[in-house]
């Protein structure tokens, strides 16, 4: 250990050797001066054919090739929507050729286009599609035009990358959250990058990375929105937001605002419990309300050099929420009243400085600091009894993360990195005194984290792509009762996690047109999964009258093999297998109180072992002109076992988006997803079915977008089921699933052209879950 961690420190004192040959630069523009990006530059020698590896414009347009002989060449360009660009040019020295304008083509014609044609796989199996001119964004959310993307999985309003687990949404260089992601219009960015194969800078055991890039085409490039949302139940959301970007001279400058001027949601449920042959019914309606809701994330940008970036960023969430549950089972009638004040900050700083001008080699450095207050007001009234209590947690997050980016050669680049973070949490909980709903808390939870990577990447011929890499990770845990000793725990986990990625270009040209597509790749990593924090947590929540929940503080990491292959053939199927192998699993297991008659908690364990395969056939095509559609199949079997119950069972899971052209700038979506029965350790879940339909429009030269979405088009209540040592609880929900939703965005800007938007970050907040289903 010692040794590997030497060798992490070792590369951080390299500096990367000057290239050798001619460099040829250039900025590619269309007919009016704007800058193309995302466009694909080759040089091919005129004497022998040779290809030099291909290069892609940054989002100024710029590009470099370097380390070129001298010597006669073919320069093409190209780029989807733009005509093919060939230049005969001679090299003898340095070369700068300025704008290389491109026309239009006219075969792009403004309609219902294959999302392929926008879309593009490299060779580490990055998918990047194109935003900016995409006839799908026009009229659409950013979650809608989600749905289109290759990779991309959206199931209600999650975000995935091939249905995986711990999937990150990156604004550029910086983490935000999924609640953020949805503000950003698509008329404001320029194309997303959807990462299968995260490199060990993410983090392990990453699913994959969803990363978006803001366009360039304005001093001020801004949007307004309004989210609104109403159900049989009345007015449920009604958001408004602001995201503005802003660029002179060494200085950019990005926010985004978000508020509440109104936020819902109503719950309502039916519980049956069978124990001893005695059955009893219980039923809860809860009501939440958001009083008034502000987010804001300011990031700001300094250029002094060329070769340096410094980034200053920081964010704050502030909300105040109120929650009314009863809940009642013929006998007794538990009323629930919560007041909470939540209160997120973070800042953050970065620095990235590149080790010279025609070099890609670069050291990264990031810094954060997120903190967290939190009180809520609980009251308690069982029948004529009343009893009150009070929750109150404060939560600070320290985080550094240096990276060092070598290029070796053309072919091959190394990459290493240090991880530190540090996480301090105070809880001071006051409970009832009458009921016995709540415990007094007292305690601190503590976690120290320790990392070091390095990962080595190259090309093996044109068509090969290999990387690997080796991660070393410990975590220190403390927790200390302030009130009981004896739940006092001191943890210490560590452990060197390797992973290996391979791709092959199987259509046996190295830029394929999306006719031609031929990939497939192949991953397998070891990896570790720590739980939830929350989890680890000894707060009792209550959802009703006779269940609660209960945090662990005794869990311990889960541990994973993963290994998938996925298949891109052409442009219209893609086929994806995944075999996933965890051992010390935490799963969320309801008991029965042996205090409380007909009550019931659920707890997080460390409950065994689990072996799933999930294999996806997904299909993306334009079935006529004015139809495209995306549609997936999976089919997953899973089997899960701990002492004294095994789990064995297949599952059927479907969806198709669709999408139909009715004019230029006006068109509806209808998305469709369905699910088999579904059984896990924990519960069974009865299969399920939904259909939500869309219009849209896009007016005033896209300026103005509006969607409306009838959401619940037909759906049905399935029940879940969970079976204990004599006894049995089913649950269904009788919430309005029925809704409609209102977006509109307005887009604008104003002022002279952006040059250069790399890195722009925001920043998000660290998010807890209440164990429970």
């Amino acid at each position: 250990m010692k040794h590997f961690l030497a060798f992490i420190i070792a590369l951080f004192a390299y500096t990367a050797n000057a290239q050798t040959g001619i460099t040829v630069t250039g900025r590619v523009t269309d007919d009016a001066g704007n800058a193309i990006e995302r466009a694909t530059v080759t040089m091919t020698r005129l004497d022998d054919g040779t290809k030099l590896a291909p290069v892609i414009t940054g989002n100024d347009g710029t590009f470099m090739i370097d380390s070129i002989s001298e010597g006669r060449y073919t320069l093409g360009i190209t780029c989807v929507g733009y005509d093919k660009y060939n230049k005969k040019l001679r090299v003898s020295g340095p070369l700068d050729l300025g704008a290389v304008v491109m026309g239009g083509s006219a075969k792009m014609l403004d309609e219902v286009t294959v999302m392929a044609d926008y879309s593009s796989v490299k060779s580490n199996g990055t998918i990047t599609v194109r935003v900016k001119g995409n006839p799908l964004a026009k009229g659409q959310t950013l979650l809608d035009f989600m749905k289109f993307m290759r990779g991309v999985s959206v199931r209600g309003e999650d975000v995935s990358v091939y249905g995986r687990q711990n999937t990150l949404i990156y604004l550029e260089e910086q983490e935000i959250t999924q609640e953020q992601m949805k503000t950003i219009d698509p008329s404001m960015i320029s194309h997303i990058d959807v990462i299968t194969n995260p490199d060990a800078s993410y983090g392990l055991g990453i699913g994959g990375v969803i990363k978006i890039y803001l366009r360039d085409d304005g001093g001020v490039l801004g949007t307004l929105t309004f989210n609104g949302r109403a159900s049989q139940d009345g007015l449920l959301r009604a958001l408004p937001g602001l995201n503005l970007l802003y660029a002179r001279g060494k200085v950019r400058v990005s926010n985004l605002l978000t508020g509440s001027l109104h936020d819902k949601s109503v719950r309502s449920q039916v519980q049956n419990d069978v124990a001893d042959n005695v059955e009893t019914q219980t039923e809860t309606n809860s009501v939440t309300r958001g009083n008034g809701y502000l987010m804001d994330n300011l990031a700001l940008r300094y250029s002094p050099t060329d070769l340096d970036r410094i980034y200053v960023y920081g964010g704050v969430r502030m909300s105040n929420g109120e929650t009314s549950t009863n809940s009642h089972d013929g006998t007794d009638l538990l009323n629930i009243n919560s007041l909470s004040k939540p209160r997120y900050y973070s800042v953050g700083l970065q620095y990235k400085h590149f080790f010279r001008k025609d070099s890609v080699s670069y050291f990264f450095f990031r810094g954060s600091y997120s903190g967290q207050d939190y009180s809520e007001g609980l009251s308690y009234v069982l029948n004529s009894t009343a009893d009150n209590a009070r929750l109150g947690y404060n939560t600070n997050n320290v985080w550094i993360d240096p990276v060092l980016h070598v290029v070796l050669n053309k072919k091959s680049n190394l990459n290493a990195g240090l991880v530190y973070g540090y996480m301090y949490d105070k809880h001071d909980d006051t409970g009832t005194t009458q009921l016995g709903y709540i415990r007094d808390g007292r305690y601190v939870s503590s976690g120290t984290d320790y990392g070091a990577w390095v990962d080595y990447s190259t090309k093996i011929g044109k068509f090969l792509y290999v990387q690997g890499t080796l991660n070393y990770h410990g975590t220190k845990t403390v927790f200390r009762d302030r009130i009981d000793s004896k739940n006092n725990v001191d943890l210490w986990e560590d452990g060197i996690y390797p992973s290996i990625f391979a791709q092959w270009n199987l259509s046996k040209e190295e830029n394929p047109s999306p006719a031609k597509e031929f990939y497939i790749n192949f991953n397998y990593q070891y990896y570790y999964s720590l739980p939830n924090y929350n989890y680890t947590l000894p707060t009792v929540t209550w959802q009703g009258q006779n269940q609660y929940s209960i945090g662990n503080p005794d869990l311990t990491k889960e541990n994973r093999h993963d290994f998938y292959v996925w298949l891109a053939y052409h442009r219209k199927w893609t086929v994806y297998y995944d075999f996933n192998y965890g051992d010390n699993l935490v799963k969320v297991i309801m008991h029965a109180d042996p205090d409380r008659k007909d009550t019931y908690f659920t707890r997080p364990e460390n409950a065994g072992w689990q072996i799933q395969h999930k294999l996806s056939v997904a299909y993306q095509t334009k079935v006529f002109d004015f139809w495209y559609t995306n549609t997936e199949m999976i089919v997953r079997n899973r089997r899960e076992s701990m002492p004294g119950k095994s789990v064995s069972q297949t599952s059927l899971y479907f969806s198709t988006s669709n999408n139909f052209k009715i004019a230029k700038n006006y068109g509806i979506t209808l998305d469709f997803a369905a699910s088999t029965k579904t059984k896990t350790l924990s519960y069974e879940y009865d299969g399920w079915f939904n259909l939500n339909a869309q219009a849209y429009m896009s007016l005033l030269k896209n300026k103005l977008n509006v969607n409306l979405s009838y959401n619940g088009v037909f759906y049905n209540r399935p029940k879940m089921t969970v079976y204990g040592d004599g006894w049995m609880l089913t649950r269904k929900y009788f919430s309005h699933n029925t809704s409609v939703s209102l977006n509109v965005s307005w887009n604008f800007s104003i002022g002279k052209k952006i040059k250069d938007n790399r890195d722009m970050p925001s920043i998000g907040s660290a998010g807890r879950a209440i164990p429970t289903f």
